[in-house]
């Protein structure tokens, strides 16, 4: 039996885009994973303020859940909501989080790192203050 070089290079080529797409469909799945639940603000460093440490119970508190929806309170009221979405950074163990307000009809990208119970809001740009911001998961 002899097999066609013509449909074992397609074959090849199959298997490498369903390799790829496995790669990428399981690494956006486990971000998506790590950040469903409630974070509250526990420190916000850099910036024209320097570090502020908030307490526990502050009420500053982002939710997201696995449906791909947020909202964001602050001490209880409702301040935003919306979707969003979790895209890995190539190159890096950091991802991309895209918020879709309904509130206030925008749409803002940050880069954060999620680690343990930890959620870390990049600064935007490295030529301004803008400071990194820490919430900590919330265990209900």
């Amino acid at each position: 039996m002899e097999i066609c070089p013509e449909r074992n290079l397609n074959m090849k080529k199959f298997l490498f885009v369903i390799s790829l797409f496995a790669v990428f469909s399981c690494s956006k799945h486990t971000g998506l994973r790590k950040i469903v639940g409630n974070w509250e603000i526990r420190k916000s460093e850099g910036g024209i303020a320097g570090i502020i440490n908030y307490p526990a119970g502050n009420g500053n508190i982002y939710t997201f859940t696995s449906g791909g929806n947020y909202k964001f309170s602050d001490k209880g009221a409702l301040q935003d909501e919306g979707s969003y979405t979790l895209n890995p950074v190539p190159g890096t163990q950091n991802w991309y989080l895209e918020l879709r307000s309904i509130h206030h009809n925008s749409v803002s990208v940050d880069s954060v790192s999620i680690h343990g119970n930890q959620l870390v809001f990049l600064p935007r740009y490295t030529c301004c203050d803008f400071p990194t911001v820490f919430y900590e998961k919330l265990f209900n």
